[in-house]
């Protein structure tokens, strides 16, 4: 596991927004006519959220889908904020909506990096390609 955190210090801002949205998701989908009821939504609408809730969790910790499932975490804070939590102010309103969405923006935006020695850099599949694409050809002469 500590290797796992030297490797990419992402990882624990993946796990504790795996975590936080997984647990979200499904207190959701174990009380949804309760949920339904205080959220002043529909029983469809809570299971939808609450199922984006958990598969954007466990999508969050695996590489190949960490980016889609930030831009999701995203755009569930934004509806969260925008419908519910904005006429209550910052404090004690909307202020962990925002460090979620951080928290999102930043797993989105590490996707691909390779990090190492305390500095990153962004991998870039297709300049990779033509580099080995070059090398072949020079190779190749």
């Amino acid at each position: 596991m500590i290797s796992k955190i030297k490797q990419s210090p992402v990882f624990l801002v993946k796990l504790a927004l795996a975590v936080a949205f997984i647990m979200h998701g499904a207190s959701k989908l174990l009380n949804i006519g309760g949920t339904a009821e205080f959220l002043q939504m529909s029983a469809m609408v809570v299971v939808i959220i609450g199922l984006l809730e958990v598969l954007a969790g466990v999508g969050i910790l695996f590489n190949q889908t960490a980016k889609y499932s930030a831009y999701v975490i995203v755009v569930i804070m934004l509806g969260a904020i925008s419908m519910m939590k904005y006429k209550m102010g910052y404090l004690g309103g909307y202020e962990l909506d925002i460090a979620y969405i951080a928290m999102a923006l930043t797993v989105a935006l590490s996707v691909g990096c390779k990090c190492e020695d305390g500095t990153c850099e962004v991998k870039d599949e297709q300049s990779e390609r033509v580099q080995q694409e070059e090398k072949l050809g020079q190779d190749l002469e």
